[in-house]
C-alpha cells in the first residue's frame, strides 16, 4: 500500500513534468538564493520502501499555513528536504509535498523527488522521464497549470 501512494504521488510528478510549455525550470540563480524558510508542520513521514529493498525511500507530506511566495516555497522544499536527510542517514530518495489547508481542506503546492545517491526513485537514474543530476527536481501547483523546477539540495 505504502508502495503504491508513492508510485502514484511519482507518476503524478513525472506526468507533470512531462507536459509541454508549462515547464520552466528556474535558474541556478533564484534556486540558491538563501530566504528563511517559514514555519511548517510535518503531517507525514514514513517509508515507502519495502524492507527488503537496500535502497531506503521515504514520503515526506509537510503543511504549511498560507500559500506561498516562490522564494519562500522553495526554502521550505529545500528544509525539508535536508531534514529528511539528516535525520535518516541512509535514505536513498525521498517524495516531498508541500501542502496549504484551505477551507478545511488540502491543497498541494508543490511535489518534489530528490536523492542521495544519484540513482532516482527505483535505482535506474532517473525520476521517470527526468534524470537523476543530484538535486531536488519540483513541480509547482499554479493557477496556470505546472511548472517544473530543479533546485540545488544542501547536502547534510
Amino acid at each position: 500500500m505504502r508502495l503504491a501512494c508513492a508510485l502514484v504521488c511519482l507518476c503524478t510528478l513525472v506526468t507533470a513534468a512531462c507536459r509541454g510549455p508549462a515547464r520552466t525550470p528556474v535558474s541556478d540563480v533564484l534556486a540558491n538564493t538563501q530566504v528563511a524558510p517559514p514555519p511548517f508542520v510535518i503531517l507525514l513521514q514514513r517509508q515507502v520502501s519495502p524492507p527488503s529493498d537496500p535502497r531506503l525511500r521515504y514520503e515526506k507530506v509537510v503543511e504549511v499555513a498560507a500559500p506561498l511566495a516562490r522564494d519562500q516555497l522553495f526554502a521550505v522544499v529545500r528544509a525539508a528536504d535536508a531534514e529528511a536527510y539528516r535525520q535518516f542517514p541512509h535514505l536513498a530518495a525521498l517524495l516531498l509535498r508541500v501542502v496549504v489547508r484551505q477551507d478545511g481542506t488540502g491543497m498541494t503546492l508543490a511535489l518534489a523527488v530528490s536523492s542521495a545517491d544519484g540513482l532516482g526513485w527505483t535505482g535506474d537514474g532517473r525520476f521517470g522521464q527526468i534524470e537523476d543530476r543530484g538535486r531536488i527536481e519540483v513541480d509547482v501547483n499554479t493557477d496556470g497549470g505546472v511548472e517544473h523546477y530543479s533546485l540545488a539540495r544542501e547536502v547534510p
